[in-house]
């Protein structure tokens, strides 16, 4: 080789520059998503090639290249800035990787790999620090920002497992819904369990269970039966007999179907009281 040869030009003058870049574009004339479609469907996309190398079309594309390929906004504007190779013999087109254009690049670490995507101002990032720190970044315009995880078996034995040695912190500025069809939903816990909403609170800890409403109501509802206590009291309302029991004596009306108790000798005593 001579002092001055291009380290990608072949040994045979005749054959054309084996290594170029361009731009992914969509012809015009063409419906732009039908054609983006087409591209994804067949791997072949059409490149304009740089420094005034023309029009390419029907270029082959490698996997790696194909998942940071990014299309034109508009059918005359440019897309990600691509290298490909032409095979010399046959003259095939082959895009080989994708270079960021200047309005691109990015503040990127050494230890960390930075996978992104965005469109029409909607933006998903994924982040892998070799320093142990992984981050998800969804920016969405309305109705676009989603995280979906989807973990499913025919046998219903799928399972998502988290285990961490440390703190589980979850924060929204909107609904927590969590639904179970034919399950139970299970907190377990050696500590303390803790639900608090303004005023209210439910703490659930080795000495049993506190529910503070401050000076609100604290109603508990099950099927047709409820227990209530409010400023009027504690009342128990129940379509079933509600039962009393425990290891002290409580007193009861001896006398049947009485509503209230007259006299002394009408008490009785006994650990295990039916009312209704």
């Amino acid at each position: 080789m001579e002092v001055g040869d291009g380290i990608y030009k072949d040994s045979d003058p005749t054959l054309r520059k084996s290594i170029n870049t361009g731009y992914i574009i969509i012809p015009e004339n063409v419906d732009r998503v039908q054609f983006i479609k087409q591209c994804l469907r067949t791997e072949l996309f059409s490149i304009l090639v740089e420094g005034g190398g023309g029009i390419a079309h029907n270029c082959y594309i490698t996997k790696s290249a194909l998942r940071d390929v990014e299309f034109p906004i508009e059918n005359n504007t440019l897309g990600s800035c691509v290298t490909f190779f032409t095979e010399p013999f046959g003259g095939k087109a082959i895009i080989t990787g994708v270079i960021s254009k200047g309005e691109e690049t990015g503040l990127i670490e050494e230890s960390t790999i930075v996978f992104k995507k965005t469109k029409n101002g909607n933006y998903a990032l994924l982040s892998v620090d070799g320093n142990g720190q992984i981050t998800i970044d969804i920016i969405g315009t309305a109705q676009q920002g989603k995280l979906n995880i989807n973990v499913r078996n025919d046998d219903y034995s799928a399972e998502v497992n988290l285990h961490v040695k440390g703190n589980i912190n979850i924060y929204t500025e909107g609904n927590i819904d969590i639904n179970t069809v034919g399950g139970d939903i299970t907190m377990t816990t050696d500590q303390t369990i803790s639900m608090m909403n303004g005023d209210n609170s439910v703490v659930v800890d080795k000495t049993g269970i506190s529910i503070d409403s401050g000076k609100k109501d604290i109603l508990i509802y099950n099927e047709d039966s409820s227990i209530g206590i409010t400023d009027s009291g504690i009342e128990l309302d129940s379509s079933q007999p509600i039962l009393i029991n425990g290891q002290k004596n409580v007193l009861y009306s001896k006398v049947p179907d009485a509503t209230e108790i007259l006299d002394v000798s009408e008490i009785g005593v006994s650990t295990k009281v039916k009312v209704g």
